[in-house]
């Protein structure tokens, strides 16, 4: 037998058939309860993340997506976003960070055009995905000829692909979104508006239209943290952009995320990062550098 499937001439998604460009690839596990990055966003880049193992959480916005093996999320440019371990097995993806992204209809760096494309089920495509992402990892990791020139032309194929998924998402239909996500919206969107503030739970449970006991169970029910706790992940997440993208001296971040004291700053960041922000500032220096020579 001989098959041979001819292949449609078509235009480009791409405006101006400009390729976007990778900027890293990662294979990231969590375990229940682990510290992860806070809550951030990327003013230039798109990232994809493929599941293979466990159940996650993420939050996207103000949404929360609860994933399982197979399944993609989509973190626009300026989303904000984090991802957490929902059991104790954990949770294990490969992810693609993007640079340049130009699709046709779209605005600059967005792969998802709306809530239910940010949550996809990868289906009969999850293999051809995760071989493409290995691939990219295991040649850059080895240092192979061309593997820069390899990982650019595969990113734009992965985005072709992914975005083909999302194109063909029925809409409405991602399952992510739990039932009860419109109080939690308005919570999240309360504390993104206000986190660099002293706000209490009572300000934060009648802006929901809820008591407080109920506004406090919901919330950690829904997105595995605290009130207080996500407040803490949108201060130090934003503190964490800043020392990476600005030289804004740590006494101005400190104040500009909502620390009066410093050296409060200084303690409460490192507890959740592991290092001082003095510290995360040269490492990320570091890896911007090395990123450069790559």
């Amino acid at each position: 037998m001989f098959q041979l499937y001819g292949i449609p001439a078509a235009p480009s998604i791409f405006e101006g058939e400009a390729l976007p460009r990778p900027v890293y690839v990662s294979h990231t596990r969590y375990h229940e309860g682990e510290r992860t990055r806070a809550i951030h966003s990327h003013v230039d880049i798109t990232e994809v993340l493929l599941i293979y193992h466990g159940t996650g959480l993420h939050q996207v916005d103000d949404h929360v997506y609860h994933s399982r093996p197979g399944d993609l999320i989509i973190n626009n440019v300026g989303t904000l976003h984090n991802d957490f371990a929902q059991t104790e097995e954990g949770v294990e993806y490969l992810c693609l960070g993007m640079t340049g992204l130009r699709l046709l209809g779209l605005p600059a760096g967005w792969l998802a055009e709306n809530e239910w494309q940010i949550h996809l089920q990868s289906g009969a495509h999850f293999d051809a995905l995760r071989e493409m992402l290995e691939l990219m990892e295991r040649t850059l990791h080895g240092n192979e000829a061309y593997c820069g020139e390899l990982a650019r032309h595969l990113t734009a194929a992965f985005a072709v692909l992914v975005r083909s998924i999302a194109v063909n998402a029925p809409a409405g239909e991602d399952g992510g979104v739990d039932s009860k996500s419109a109080l939690v919206h308005k919570m999240l969107r309360f504390i993104d508006r206000h986190y660099t503030e002293n706000f209490t739970l009572d300000e934060l449970a009648e802006a929901a239209g809820v008591s407080r006991y109920y506004a406090s169970r919901l919330f950690r029910q829904q997105t595995g943290s605290s009130p207080t706790g996500y407040r803490l992940q949108r201060r130090i997440g934003e503190a964490q952009s800043l020392l990476t993208d600005t030289d804004y001296s740590i006494t101005y971040i400190a104040g500009a995320v909502g620390y009066d004291n410093p050296n409060h700053f200084t303690q409460r960041f490192t507890e959740m990062i592991g290092v001082s922000p003095k510290e995360f500032r040269k490492r990320s220096v570091k890896s911007k550098v090395a990123a450069r020579r790559r």
